[in-house]
């Protein structure tokens, strides 16, 4: 993984997945520009000192992408006491994704597909959403920053032209961090859903094979990422929308 990457790492105490998305060159020669747009785990955690230093980034929205349920266990992003707006859209309802006894796919790229389908309004709401200059700058996450998040990063990203090689390269950052992710939800276990699949090996960690199989069920049956957001009722102005704001 190259430096240029792993600079865009924020280093906080009380969240351990969050990143500048800019810094990253896109295939028609921009660069996704810095300070703009954020990815991350859960923010209920953030310390005084972190505030101080994401205060510098002046974060206007924190678009949420949990359930209701999860908010109501943690709470919301701290950064509302900096004065950003919290924006729930879950991406996820409480409907299983698969069937009851239904065994879930062995690559964790096929459940980011399957849960692609399941939920495509909810998806583009949230691209729709990171579009409009009067959201930005913004900070969307989920409770780990690995799947949800992880699947409209990799959107966001095909959306401004960013090489799928960059792509990977991004979503492959979230594995170094998930040890602190996981010791923190050790320390505080949410409510445990019994009904909830075993989880094939993988599932717990964010390996290349996972986003590069999402991305080519993407590329297989709708041509690419950028077509499936098309097809899914996101309109080219947004399109235009989020390259306008978020390249230089």
């Amino acid at each position: 993984m190259s430096s240029p990457h792993h600079r865009r790492h924020l280093v906080l105490e009380g969240a351990f997945n969050m990143r500048d998305m800019g810094g990253v060159p896109t295939t028609d020669g921009y660069q996704v520009r810095t300070g703009r747009l954020f990815r991350a785990d859960a923010l209920h955690g953030l310390t005084k000192a972190d505030l101080e230093v994401l205060r510098a980034y002046s974060i206007t929205s924190v678009v949420d992408l949990r359930l209701q349920q999860e908010i109501a266990f943690l709470g919301q992003a701290k950064l509302v006491e900096l004065g950003a707006r919290h924006i729930h859209l879950p991406v996820t309802t409480e409907a299983p994704v698969v069937p009851a006894g239904t065994p879930l796919p062995p690559n964790l790229g096929e459940l980011y597909a399957l849960i692609l389908t399941t939920w495509p309004d909810r998806f583009v709401r949230v691209v729709e959403t990171l579009a409009n200059r009067e959201n930005l700058p913004a900070v969307f996450h989920c409770a780990a920053g690995k799947d949800r998040t992880g699947i409209t990063a990799a959107l966001i990203y095909s959306a401004l032209g960013v090489d799928r090689a960059e792509i990977i390269a991004d979503y492959v950052l979230t594995d170094a961090n998930m040890e602190g992710i996981y010791a923190a939800e050790e320390a505080n276990p949410p409510p445990r859903n019994d009904d909830w699949p075993v989880q094939p090996a993988g599932y717990d960690r964010a390996e290349e094979l996972t986003i590069r199989t999402f991305l080519q069920i993407l590329d297989d049956q709708h041509g690419s990422a950028v077509e499936w957001l098309r097809r899914n009722g996101l309109p080219d102005r947004a399109i235009d929308e989020l390259r306008q704001e978020l390249l230089a």
